[in-house]
C-alpha cells in the first residue's frame, strides 16, 4: 500500500499550482538539491493485523529543500529561511486536502495526519530544509 500512496501523493502534489516551481522527487538519493525540492520518503507501515490489506497506517516523510539566492552568507541564510517558510506553507495547506476531493486512493477512503515540521538546524547552509512526516489512515472501500 505504501507504493500506492506516496505515487497518489506525488502526482497530487505536482498537480498543485502552489507549488509549480518545486521539483518533486520520489525516494532519497543521499543528496542535497541546489533548487526547491521536495522528496518523498516511503515510513512505518501499520497494517491492522485482525484485516490484512484492509485498513492500516502508513507513515510518509517529505523533505522541503530551499536554496538562499543571496551571495552574503547571512542574508543567503534569511532567504532561504523565507523561502523555506513559504514551501512549508503551501505544503501543509496542499496536504491538509490530499485524499479529501475525493477522499479516495484506488479504492482506499483515507485521512491525512500531519505532525510539526522539523528542521534540518542549517547544517547545510546556504541550502535548508525541513522534514514534515504525516500518517495516512487507509481503510478499503467495500472489502
Amino acid at each position: 500500500m505504501w507504493y500506492t500512496l506516496i505515487v497518489a501523493l506525488k502526482q497530487y502534489l505536482a498537480s498543485q499550482s502552489s507549488l509549480s516551481g518545486a521539483i518533486i522527487r520520489l525516494g532519497d538519493s543521499a543528496q542535497t538539491f541546489d533548487e526547491k525540492t521536495i522528496v518523498l520518503l516511503r515510513g512505518e507501515s501499520k497494517p491492522d493485523e485482525r484485516l490484512r490489506n484492509i485498513r492500516g497506517i502508513q507513515t510518509l516523510h517529505i523533505e522541503c529543500w530551499v536554496k538562499g539566492e543571496v551571495s552574503d552568507t547571512e542574508q543567503a541564510l534569511l532567504d532561504g529561511y523565507q523561502q523555506l517558510a513559504q514551501l512549508e506553507s503551501d505544503l501543509a495547506d496542499a496536504i491538509q486536502v490530499f485524499g479529501r476531493e475525493p477522499n479516495t486512493v484506488d479504492g482506499y477512503h483515507i485521512r491525512v495526519k500531519l505532525n510539526p515540521f522539523q528542521p534540518d538546524q542549517d547544517q547545510f547552509r546556504p541550502l535548508v530544509a525541513s522534514r514534515l512526516t504525516i500518517e495516512i489512515t487507509h481503510n478499503k472501500i467495500n472489502p
